[in-house]
């Protein structure tokens, strides 16, 4: 059975990725409530605001406690992304946003299906595990 704080590259490879995908959601879903006009889209963004920042705050505990340095900021695929994104709005805005969730959380699923299976540190694979449901749920059926 994995111990607490025994990191190995999965496990290092997930804390840093997910930290840097759950802020790229939070970011993505705070262009979304100033750019849609439709209450749904809007409703989804604030969900995701929410949740990631539960997510990023416990992973930032894990990283601290693991000893992983997080990166500081989106890396260049999420800054293009980002400003993809900035450059629509309306209905094409809202579509295109919800396409990048799907794809991100299904990315995101199959990370946490790795290192649970790979990682060595438990703690790093009970967060993936404990997350995985709700990132399941959005990676196939989206919002």
């Amino acid at each position: 059975m994995p111990a607490p704080h025994l990191t190995n590259v999965p496990d290092r490879v997930f804390v840093i990725r997910a930290t840097l995908g759950g802020a790229a959601e939070i970011e993505l879903a705070r262009l979304a409530e100033q750019k849609t006009r439709n209450d749904a889209v809007r409703d989804f963004a604030r969900h995701m605001i929410r949740h990631h920042s539960q997510a990023d705050n416990a992973l930032s505990r894990l990283a601290e406690a693991d000893g992983i340095p997080l990166p500081e900021g989106p890396d260049a695929k999420q800054r293009e992304i980002r400003d993809g994104l900035s450059r629509l709005s309306g209905p094409e805005f809202d579509i295109e946003y919800l396409r990048v969730q799907v794809q991100n959380h299904q990315r995101m699923a199959q990370l946490m299906e790795y290192v649970i299976g790979s990682g060595e540190d438990a703690q790093v694979q009970g967060f993936a595990a404990a997350t995985l449901p709700t990132v399941f749920k959005a990676s196939h059926h989206g919002p």
